[in-house]
């Protein structure tokens, strides 16, 4: 008997093959193309929400954009009214009578605080010219009995161009030697 062929072989494996591989691919492209459309309908749903809140802040501010126009009236018209207000405030005379008793009292017046602020000035003097009288005659005393160091402008000129000098040179000394110590 012979070997007949078998059914099996008649099969083309190659083309079952690729078709198995085309519908793994049309699953993974179907299953991104989900997950592409779920996000735009996510996006859709996140714009919808961001145009219904824009659309209740432009509410809002067209509320407070009209707010803001009354207000802006009413401080307009309480500003007029301000300004009617002061000008019928400087329009505004006083008119004042004073009796020559009252001018009297405020001569005397104006006389006593005269009065009053000489003698201060007065006393005032008196203490200076009382104080500066001690000092002429303490510094007296004191040069009559020798005391205390006087030199004439000649002596301190003289004495300053000579210690100043020595004074700046100790003291350039004291810090280059200090900080050539420091250095060390």
């Amino acid at each position: 008997m012979p070997i007949g062929k078998s059914k099996i072989s008649d099969m083309d494996f190659g083309s079952f093959e690729n078709t198995i591989d085309k519908n793994i691919e049309t699953d993974k492209a179907s299953d991104k193309f989900d997950q592409q459309l779920q996000a735009y309908k996510d996006a859709s749903n996140t714009l919808t929400s961001a145009k219904s809140e824009l659309k209740i802040a432009a509410t809002s501010l067209q509320e407070a954009k009209d707010n803001l126009v009354k207000a802006t009236d009413k401080a307009d018209t309480v500003t007029k009214a301000i300004d009617s207000f002061i000008a019928k405030v400087r329009d505004i005379k006083f008119k004042a009578k004073v009796d020559d008793s009252d001018i009297a009292k405020l001569t005397d017046g104006r006389k006593k605080l005269i009065g009053d602020e000489s003698k201060l000035l007065e006393d005032h003097r008196k203490e200076n010219k009382d104080i500066l009288t001690r000092h002429f005659y303490d510094m007296s005393n004191m040069m009559s009995r020798n005391e205390g160091v006087w030199l004439s402008n000649c002596w301190v000129k003289t004495l300053l161009w000579i210690f100043l000098p020595c004074f700046l040179y100790t003291v350039i000394s004291l810090v280059y030697f200090v900080a050539s110590y420091i250095d060390k």
